[in-house]
């Protein structure tokens, strides 16, 4: 992930007319300078995806039409979801089938093991 300036990450919520004062703005920044997730929460109305477009623009310079899109993810929240249903999580059992393919014959490495089930093919996207 890109690292921002906080100065520049103020510039365009102001352009955009998100006018959050310096704290929050300072919070948000760490967050992603140091490769924190964030997540808004609130009524409808209140600006939270126009924050978060404003926010991937200043990543991503918002220079080419739409190419901020590219990172940006809307996720509309409603009681009942649960953490798989919202974030994702791993394929248990193709994880274990992997894991008992790897010890078929009596041979288990713990690192190799963790290092083959633990890929983006065993990952199920919330």
């Amino acid at each position: 992930m890109p690292k921002i300036d906080c100065n520049k990450l103020q510039d365009q919520l102001w352009k955009d007319g998100i006018l959050l004062n310096r704290g929050t703005i300072m919070g948000m920044c760490a967050a992603l300078n140091t490769d924190k997730n964030m997540m808004f929460s609130g009524v409808p109305g209140t600006a939270k995806t126009s924050t978060a477009k404003s926010i991937a623009k200043a990543l991503f310079d918002g220079t080419e039409k739409n190419k901020y899109n590219a990172k940006f993810h809307r996720i509309t929240a409603a009681p009942g979801i649960t953490r798989q249903e919202f974030f994702g999580d791993w394929n248990y059992h193709k994880q274990f089938l992997e894991i008992q393919a790897g010890c078929s014959n009596n041979v288990c490495n713990s690192e190799d093991i963790i290092d083959s089930v633990y890929r983006e093919e065993n990952f199920i996207p919330g």
